[in-house]
């Protein structure tokens, strides 16, 4: 089959995934987590994502059963490939030219937050993904097992998402649980450090 017949056959959500996949100069996926976590930033935007993914609460914050199921049919349809734990999510030779037939064809707008997206969020280290999740979204982290693994580490991982560029100083007060002014103490004091 063609790389234009199967992204024709390809549901919003497949879709999604595999435009996430191929951003960034298709720069792999570290593992399930990030992409659940990227998709999700992706969803809160896009009305049609968000009804096709169904995000809900769940043992690492916002999980969608859509994304896990429409990623695996992905690899089944040889569009993607992931370890036997689901990491290293990447583009196969197939995937690298579906992709850009579905980002040809794509709005300019969906492929910039796409790239955004990707941009920010996919090399940050567990805890900095979970701590700007858990504080930006704590409706979706009610049924979280690392809740508090989290809690202790939001000031320096908020303080980390500020210093590699992440969030803006104003984002990363509120993800830290401080006022502004706390907030540029605590870094003043933190770039002071021997």
């Amino acid at each position: 089959m063609q790389s234009s017949n199967i992204v024709d056959s390809l549901d919003v959500l497949q879709r999604f995934i595999l435009a996430v996949v191929g951003a960034q100069d298709k720069a792999p996926i570290r593992e399930r987590l990030w992409l659940q976590k990227e998709i999700f930033l992706i969803a809160n935007a896009n009305e049609l994502l968000a009804d096709a993914s169904g995000f809900s609460p769940h043992l690492q914050g916002p999980f969608s059963e859509a994304v896990d199921a429409a990623l695996d049919d992905l690899r089944s349809l040889g569009l993607v490939g992931y370890d036997n734990y689901g990491g290293h999510i990447h583009l196969t030779s197939a995937g690298v030219a579906a992709h850009e037939n579905l980002v040809r064809d794509m709005p300019k707008q969906v492929k910039e937050q796409v790239e955004d997206i990707k941009g920010s969020f996919n090399d940050l280290t567990e805890i900095e993904l979970l701590v700007f999740i858990y504080y930006s979204y704590p409706a979706m982290t009610e049924e979280s097992v690392h809740l508090e693994k989290v809690r202790k580490n939001r000031l320096p991982a908020s303080i980390s998402l500020y210093k590699k560029g992440k969030v803006s100083l104003e984002k990363a007060a509120q993800i830290a649980g401080v006022n502004l002014l706390e907030f540029r103490q605590l870094i003043g004091g933190e770039e002071h450090r021997p």
